[in-house]
């Protein structure tokens, strides 16, 4: 069992990841996780840094879980709809921006980054909206 608290070992994988050490930034989280199975910001944190190595199926179960942990985690819903994106899953990334927007209605990125997902369904006047939705919460979507 590893010493130190499951924060501190969240907040040691968090400096890792970003100094582009993904792999050690999983070991933490790992121990993060392994003090605390109900952290949801570990496995959060922990499907980050796969996305960041490629691995986006892994990183899906990392916010799965983090979403079963905390039905209302606006960030996991929105870093698994960046894996789907990633995957060309274009439909679940939308359904995951929706919540994302559900929880956050003035999240400019999840309305730029479903506009994107829209646009490559072709479904050019839902990206356009969110596109202008975008920019009207944040000019630097415009």
């Amino acid at each position: 069992m590893p010493t130190g608290s499951a924060s501190s070992y969240n907040k040691s994988g968090i400096a890792y990841r970003k100094l582009g050490q993904y792999q050690r930034a999983i070991q933490d989280y790992d121990k993060a996780i392994q003090l605390n199975h109900n952290y949801q910001m570990a496995y959060n944190n922990r499907g980050v840094a796969y996305q960041y190595l490629g691995q986006h199926q892994r990183s899906i179960r990392d916010f799965d879980k983090a979403i079963q942990l905390d039905p209302n985690y606006a960030d996991a819903y929105n870093n698994r709809s960046i894996a789907y994106k990633y995957l060309g899953q274009y439909q679940r990334a939308i359904e995951d921006y929706d919540k994302v927007i559900q929880l956050e209605p003035n999240a400019a990125d999840a309305y730029y980054n479903r506009g994107i997902a829209y646009d490559e369904l072709g479904q050019y006047a839902k990206a356009d909206a969110d596109y202008a939705k975008a920019c009207s919460l944040d000019n630097q979507y415009c």
